[in-house]
């Protein structure tokens, strides 16, 4: 009986230990070279940040942001970017050792519209961003969005 109870606590601190976050820093720049309005979004892996590390306003994807509430919507990281415009934007988050940070891309600028792309449409794409400089080109590629990575 002891050697099961004390297997049960080793598999609970093994639990627990996955769980250790560490803190990474992005500093995205993304160029527009679309004829379009375009919203650039940051995003963790997973909703609600389960599978990226822990929840984070900054952080939130459309989805988690509607869900939650509209002043959500104003404290996730989005930029709407004009034609041929370029914008940066530098955030920090705690992440889990294999949570991702993700670049979201929408031909739209309406909420309704950023909801309705569904992953795989020709009208958002999804980039995985790497922890320091990001620096990314935003292309029509015969009517498909692309995130293009030029510097990473």
């Amino acid at each position: 009986m002891r050697r099961y109870c004390c297997l049960a606590l080793l598999a609970l601190l093994g639990a627990v230990g996955c769980t250790s976050t560490e803190t990474r820093l992005y500093n995205v720049t993304v160029s527009n070279l679309t004829s379009g309005d375009v919203t650039v979004w940051l995003t963790k892996s997973a909703s609600l940040n389960v599978a990226g590390g822990p929840r984070d306003p900054v952080w939130a994807s459309p989805v988690d942001a509607e869900e939650e509430s509209p002043q959500l919507q104003e404290l996730a990281t989005k930029i709407v970017l004009h034609p041929q415009q370029r914008g940066s934007v530098q955030r920090s988050g705690e992440f889990y050792r294999d949570g991702e940070a993700y670049l979201r891309v929408y031909r739209y600028t309406t909420r309704e519209a950023i909801l309705s792309a569904d992953r795989g449409s020709r009208n958002r794409d999804d980039l995985v961003l790497m922890p320091g400089t990001n620096v990314i080109t935003i292309v029509d590629d015969a009517g498909r969005l692309r995130a293009i990575p030029v510097q990473r």
